[in-house]
């Protein structure tokens, strides 16, 4: 009798986790797709291009306006929306040098979001 009652506390405890796991998984994909929108939002306010995120997005990485920062964002956002016209802009600028915060865009950043919009 006493095996049952720990199977059960331990069925409920896993239980517990996984649907603990499931919420904070769902809220930090809330939360990305909440950053995804704040930067398309950025980029069409800087670039407009109606009905065009990737193009304003791609508009935002090439201006000069922006500090590096800013494109980082933009670039990293291209990456979570996967599209693939933004491909040819992200080589352009990745060099596969070690990252160089202060003079180019994150290769890191924009090896992952060349990756993500090849697939």
């Amino acid at each position: 009798m006493r095996t049952q009652s720990i199977v059960k506390v331990l069925g409920f405890v896993v239980c517990l986790f996984v649907l603990l796991g499931g919420i904070g998984l769902g809220l930090v994909l809330l939360d990305i797709q909440k950053s995804v929108n704040e930067n398309i939002q950025i980029a069409q306010q800087a670039h407009p291009v109606k009905a065009d995120d990737t193009a304003s997005l791609i508009a935002y990485v090439n201006s000069e306006r922006h500090n590096l920062k800013e494109k980082n964002h933009a670039v990293w956002t291209l990456g979570r929306i996967k599209d693939a016209r933004a491909v040819e802009v992200l080589k352009s600028h990745y060099t596969g040098n070690e990252c160089d915060h202060d003079e180019k865009l994150c290769q890191s950043e924009l090896r992952k979001a060349i990756a993500r919009c090849s697939e």
